[in-house]
């Protein structure tokens, strides 16, 4: 069984995880644990991924640049904090009930995940998280993150985008008004039907 294993992770590049009795298979694990930090930011305003740091989310209002004319909807912005390694049990209990397995081995799964993503980040890698953004390495071993600048996490703006806007053309605008102002002082007499 050592070699069918052997062989997946490295022909087939697939991430192979023991866990007691199981045997699991996933084609990409990367993927399937970003999918649910994705998720769990929407809903949550930290995930903290045991060993590797917390996703924090910021709300930010909406926002109006006039000098570029320009409307910005309201969007959770989303940080990394290398600090908080602990294990909160919120991502451990998403992935158990999503994947249909124990706590425990979802909390492996998580470790295998780490693993991975340390072992890519200290070869020099930049490691894409989906939705989320990516993760690399400094100069001194530190792990830097970048957001995904399209990805929106805050449901209450899910469908607004920034747009850019037309300034009013206030000249035009007075001219407009003056010409209702003229019209409604002007008096029309009834008209007067059915007189005999």
């Amino acid at each position: 069984m050592g070699g069918v294993i052997n062989k997946l992770s490295t022909d087939v590049k697939k991430k192979v995880v023991h866990i007691g009795l199981k045997l699991i298979i996933f084609a990409n694990m990367s993927t399937m644990i970003e999918k649910h930090i994705a998720h769990l930011l929407h809903y949550h305003d930290c995930v903290i991924v045991p060993g590797l740091g917390g996703f924090v989310a910021n709300y930010k209002s909406a926002m109006i640049h006039p000098e570029q004319n320009l409307f910005v909807p309201p969007l959770k912005e989303i940080g990394f904090n290398r600090s908080l390694l602990h294990q909160d049990g919120l991502l451990a209990n998403h992935v158990a009930i999503e994947q249909s397995v124990s706590y425990a081995e979802a909390s492996d799964i998580l470790a295998a995940f780490v693993n991975d993503v340390r072992s890519r980040i200290a070869a020099g890698e930049t490691v894409p998280m989906g939705e989320v953004g990516s993760l690399r390495g400094d100069a001194i071993g530190n792990i830097l993150y970048a957001p995904n600048e399209n990805a929106s996490f805050l449901p209450d703006a899910l469908g607004l985008s920034t747009f850019r806007f037309e300034p009013l053309d206030y000249k035009h605008v007075a001219k407009i008004e003056q010409k209702m102002h003229v019209h409604a002082s002007c008096k029309i007499a009834p008209h007067v039907t059915g007189q005999r």
